[in-house]
């Protein structure tokens, strides 16, 4: 479709050169997977937090697609990415349920998707904190130098 598609080379400073360059007004949203899952490469918050920040000075919207790091897959909370410069949040898979979630509204976060998929997540978010399960994960990791 022509969109500018830029990948994440594991260096931070090259990532945000290259999306700087990219980014421009005729760029509505900054889409971007905190984890790649073919490869395993990882983005930091932070620098998901500066790819934010330079999306907004662009009036571009970010949105980060949690499809297949939610639920704790990393081991260090629900969602791969802490949130605080995306727009909108999607996710599906690995939850088992689909939908998106935003704290743009007027009333803090906005959780969108099917009634019965939010009340859904909601039972396996009880589940999985209820079970330490994200703490599970990242002893495991850390067991196998993850």
């Amino acid at each position: 479709m022509g969109w500018p598609v830029l990948n994440y080379s594991g260096s931070e400073e090259e990532t945000l050169e290259n999306v700087r360059s990219s980014v421009c007004a005729d760029v509505g949203v900054v889409l971007l997977e905190p984890v790649h899952w073919q490869t395993g490469e990882r983005m930091s918050s932070s620098l998901i937090s500066q790819i934010g920040m330079i999306a907004h000075e662009n009036e571009a919207l970010l949105v980060v697609d949690e499809t297949n790091t939610g639920c704790g897959a990393t081991g260090e909370g629900f969602w791969a990415y802490d949130g605080s410069q995306a727009d909108y949040v999607s996710f599906g898979k690995r939850t088992q349920v689909t939908g998106f979630f935003s704290a743009m509204g007027p009333d803090g976060i906005t959780l969108g998707g099917s009634e019965h998929d939010v009340t859904l997540l909601g039972e396996i978010k009880k589940q999985i904190d209820a079970d330490q399960l994200i703490e599970r994960v990242a002893r495991v990791g850390n067991a196998l130098g993850i």
